[in-house]
């Protein structure tokens, strides 16, 4: 069981880290993303890199999973007929780009709980754009969640 773990994706504020690695001095750090990973590397902050910790199930589980939501989205029968144009269904062209994206949130959400399950940490700090969920997630487990303000989190893809 750790003390606390600081998971980080897309935080690029070293000044933030570093007095949150002195604030909670035995915190564990883990990136979620390789750009994440490469600043903190070159930040020289130690860290765990978290897709480390993903099984080959849990990838094939997150793929599968995200074509899943890609193939079956726009043919729901709540929002399928708002989508026709022509005899088309318009929401059949945005598959592919839709994998990608629901295939980040997938990834950053599966690492989290992964890290987390590993960890089994009193205290989580999230420095995420799914801090919402790190925190829902915890709570509901019984792990404390340590809010800091993140308004600094990158919240888009580049």
């Amino acid at each position: 069981m750790s003390g606390t773990i600081i998971i980080i994706e897309n935080f690029y504020d070293k000044t933030k880290i570093l007095n949150l690695t002195k604030q909670y001095p035995n915190s564990r750090i883990f990136s979620i993303n390789y750009k994440t990973h490469k600043f903190l590397e070159k930040s020289n902050i130690s860290h765990s890199i978290g897709d480390r910790i993903l099984t080959n199930s849990d990838k094939q589980s997150i793929d599968m999973d995200g074509i899943k939501l890609c193939k079956n989205w726009f043919a729901s029968e709540e929002i399928k007929n708002s989508l026709i144009f022509k005899n088309y269904n318009l929401g059949t062209f945005l598959d592919l780009e839709l994998f990608q994206y629901f295939l980040g949130i997938l990834k950053s959400t599966k690492i989290s709980l992964s890290i987390i399950k590993q960890e089994k940490p009193k205290n989580i700090i999230g420095l995420t754009q799914y801090n919402d969920f790190i925190t829902r997630y915890s709570e509901s487990i019984g792990i404390h969640s340590i809010t800091i303000d993140s308004s600094d989190v990158n919240q888009l893809h580049y």
